[in-house]
């Protein structure tokens, strides 16, 4: 995929990464519903990872440029019932730090996106077994906010629902965290 994308496009600029599953894993399980469907380590942390090492030389090429990360406002604060889920998108949110760091001083800009939930596909079979009458905003929505920020110049872009969760003091976080884990099964 590398080398096509760079035959096909020379010039690119920017690298999206915004793949990913999420799925219930229930722990007392042991490992029956950890590779059920996907593995979500390796598709939501390590792809955007092995992407972005792959496309940063080329990237740093380029007179402007920019590696995109979709994130989750459930790095910030996680629903238990998503553990695996929760913890790859808190670390891809740790990884776009380190890697906005790295790359301060170059043409590349690292952005995360860190949307609330969202009406897509992702996990509808969960979403339907809990009987979720929200379903979330709509893509257009969170692309309105995406676009927003980045007239604004923000490296990290949320919505007013996710920045109460990455804003949170110590004692507000266990009190989130409590309330939006009371409806766990």
């Amino acid at each position: 995929m590398y080398e096509w994308a760079l035959k096909e496009y020379p010039n690119l600029n920017v690298l999206v990464n915004n793949a990913g599953i999420q799925k219930e894993i229930d722990f007392k399980k042991g490992t029956e519903d950890l590779f059920v469907d996907g593995d979500e380590i390796e598709l939501n942390f390590q792809a955007p990872v092995h992407l972005s090492a792959l496309f940063t030389p080329h990237l740093m090429k380029q007179p402007e440029a920019a590696i995109v990360q979709v994130t989750s406002g459930l790095a910030f604060n996680p629903l238990a019932v998503y553990p695996v889920y929760c913890a790859t998108k808190a670390a891809l949110h740790s990884f776009s730090l380190t890697l906005r760091h790295q790359l301060r001083d170059t043409s590349v800009e690292v952005i995360e996106m860190a949307p609330p939930m969202v009406d897509t596909g992702l996990n509808q079979k969960s979403r339907d077994k809990q009987g979720l009458t929200y379903r979330g905003i709509s893509s257009e929505e969170y692309v309105q906010y995406f676009l927003d920020g980045l007239k604004e110049g923000k490296q990290e872009i949320t919505n007013e629902r996710v920045e109460g969760l990455r804003d949170a003091t110590r004692a507000d976080y266990d009190r989130l965290f409590e309330q939006m884990n009371t409806q766990e099964n």
